[in-house]
């Protein structure tokens, strides 16, 4: 489960509290001054490219899914399976 919170130039102290274990990634930039489309884990500058990276993600444009309780060997398993795949889609 991914949750996202926006955070404000309003303070500098940041506190996060979870209930169970949790894993946290925290990034910062300068403001992007442009349009903003999220969808899901897609962020795009308009509803079309957010419409065509979605139709990307399906095509397996992205790198392929996996469990993530799969191990390392797994893991492995499935980016080969996936990258070999892809590559016989382009010839």
């Amino acid at each position: 489960v991914h949750h996202t919170a926006t955070l404000t130039r309003s303070s500098s102290d940041v506190t996060i509290s979870v209930d169970e274990e949790a894993e946290v990634l925290i990034l910062a930039g300068a403001p992007l001054q442009e349009p903003v489309a999220m969808g899901a884990n897609i962020i795009m500058n308009s509803n079309q490219e957010l419409a065509e990276a979605n139709g990307d993600l399906r095509a397996g444009y992205f790198g392929p899914s996996w469990e993530h309780t799969d191990d390392d060997t797994e893991w492995m398993r499935t980016i080969q399976e996936h990258w070999r795949y892809m590559a016989q889609s382009f010839k």
